[in-house]
């Protein structure tokens, strides 16, 4: 199974940020802030990830932890089929000051993703 985390996965929108920030609807699984909007013109599931400067100073740090976020989600987003979705954009947003280890972030993404699937499908379950 391809795990590659594609260029057309990338949410680089910045008129999909902004609708997906004031639109979106949060879902909390500490580090992580997942915002998530169904979106009809997405060509796959769009996924940003974020990390303030506020909660992590130093940009060595900052990027550590969003390739740590970005590996969590790219194992384990096969799981429950969100590799497969379209039409929904996603933020992951690191809501801890400092730093934490990645067994923690991947422990957030775990809950985060289950949700994130359920939220996707009542599309395809009211359509069936």
């Amino acid at each position: 199974m391809d795990q590659r985390f594609r260029k057309h996965e990338h949410l680089k929108s910045r008129k999909l940020i902004q609708e997906l920030f004031k639109h979106g609807k949060p879902i909390k699984a500490f580090p992580l802030l997942a915002v998530y909007l169904p979106v009809e013109d997405a060509p796959a599931m769009q996924v940003g990830f974020s990390v303030s400067k506020r909660k992590v100073k130093l940009a060595v740090n900052r990027n550590t932890v969003k390739r740590r976020i970005k590996e969590a989600y790219r194992l384990h987003r096969n799981e429950y089929g969100l590799h497969e979705k379209k039409g929904m954009v996603v933020m992951f947003v690191y809501i801890q000051n400092g730093l934490s280890d990645y067994h923690q972030i991947e422990k957030s993404m775990k809950k985060l993703l289950p949700q994130l699937a359920e939220f996707n499908n009542p599309v395809e379950d009211n359509q069936a």
